[in-house]
């Protein structure tokens, strides 16, 4: 085509298969050439090998792609978390139109369903209604036992009740029906050094206590427990307004869970409940601009294990995520109650130190010596190792450079170790 147009090819992209050999990626430029009346007699031409930078470009489109990517499921988890908050709005502004249906119950109810601390507001709601001295809310703790988690009016100390004790809250709490002690002092199933102590709380004589279980469909939350003076609740209309309250307050406690665990979701580790990626490089953002305003130390551990690949190989994943709950534990366990720590990888951890005031080293090693100790107890017999790298804030760091500084510390000391492959 040169030859015949007479026209050069500047900048030509070209492929070209060799024999034996990866393709490679050419940019020519070729001229015709001509004798001394301008009659072409041949073409030359320059190439220039450019496939490192046709792959660096296809590779950087690649991430690009991935960036995209993660940022749309950002996107979609935010849609999420906002289509929850319009479920819970929609919801409370429901509670509120039942509320203002319901007369006295109206004012108190909304009152205490806006408020943030929604134990408290119900437990005070109930009081604002009954004339209660005493409300207490117990919820299970998830190790067995129903623990105080609100109260409002007189004080009590805190309270931890076993789900396997005869104890009355316990059996409301696992049959879900609501018991009346309409006279506590003559009932046999409350105890007089039990009545004594509130007596001796409130300053008089108390008469009757509501226990109330706080269930939605067939799940128990709580109980919520009124504890009234001189008061005769047998026919009392109060009786139906505290379980209309109860209904609204397991409704309440029940949004407000789903929406805790939504916002743990999204800041954190759902098998070792560690800060995830996202949440560690906002908190390193954060403790860097504290660095900086206060002018003090900042340290970043980036840990990777060692071996934990035949963990799994060998004893299966479930193995291997008991190794990682347990190497989460003792990351707590070693660091200080400020450390930050996260998991950003499959076995990759880091530990955010503010004030860390060179003593890096030093809690490197007992990082080391923390996770390296053996893992029988959970039937696992291959020895666990651990790469540590430490990277020190310097002022013109980000959280993703100061993260990346880490990262190469890691594989440094990894190399220096002889730990090779990295998992």
């Amino acid at each position: 085509e040169i030859f015949r147009t007479g026209e050069p090819l500047v900048d030509s992209i070209e492929w070209l298969a060799l024999p034996g050999g990866s393709p490679r990626w050419l940019t020519a430029t070729k001229m015709v050439l001509r004798d001394f009346d301008g009659r072409p007699i041949g073409t030359f031409g320059i190439s220039h090998d450019i496939t490192r930078q046709v792959e660096a470009e296809r590779a950087a489109e690649a991430t690009s792609e991935a960036l995209a990517a993660s940022h749309a499921e950002l996107l979609k988890s935010q849609e999420e978390l906002r289509v929850r908050q319009d479920e819970l709005e929609r919801t409370a502004a429901e509670l509120r139109q039942r509320a203002r249906e319901l007369s006295a119950v109206a004012d108190v109810a909304r009152a205490a369903f806006k408020d943030d601390d929604v134990r408290t507001a119900m437990c005070a709601a109930a009081r604002d209604l009954s004339g209660a001295d005493i409300v207490t809310l117990v919820e299970p703790d998830g190790k067995g036992n129903l623990t105080l988690t609100g109260q409002a009016g007189h004080t009590l100390p805190k309270i931890s009740m076993p789900l396997n004790q005869p104890a009355i809250a316990v059996n409301v709490y696992t049959t879900g029906k609501p018991r009346i002690l309409a006279d506590i002092h003559s009932d046999a199933q409350m105890s007089t050094a039990v009545v004594s102590l509130l007596e001796e709380i409130v300053g008089h004589p108390l008469r009757s206590v509501v226990y109330l279980p706080l269930c939605i469909d067939d799940r128990c939350l709580g109980v919520l427990t009124v504890t009234l003076p001189d008061r005769d609740i047998d026919g009392d209309q109060l009786m139906e307004v505290l379980e209309i309250l109860a209904q609204e307050a397991a409704t309440a406690l029940d949004r407000a869970d789903l929406h805790r665990r939504l916002q743990e979701q999204a800041t954190h580790d759902v098998l070792t409940t560690l800060s995830n990626r996202r949440a560690i490089l906002e908190q390193l953002d954060q403790a860097i601009a504290r660095a900086r305003r206060h002018n003090r130390g900042l340290g970043l551990l980036y840990l990777d294990l060692d071996g934990f690949k035949t963990v799994n190989d060998s004893y299966g994943h479930a193995a291997g995520d008991a190794v990682l709950v347990e190497v989460a534990a003792r990351l707590r366990e070693t660091t200080r109650i400020e450390d930050n720590i996260g998991r950003i990888g499959g076995d990759e951890f880091v530990v955010v130190c503010e004030d860390l005031s060179g003593a890096g080293e030093s809690l490197k090693a007992r990082l080391a010596t923390a996770i390296t100790k053996p893992y029988s107890d959970l039937g696992v017999e291959v020895p666990i190792g651990v790469s540590i790298g430490i990277a020190i804030w310097q002022s013109d760091d980000d959280a993703v450079l100061l993260l990346g500084r880490a990262d190469h510390a890691m594989y440094a000391d990894k190399a220096a170790r002889g730990a090779w492959p990295a998992s």
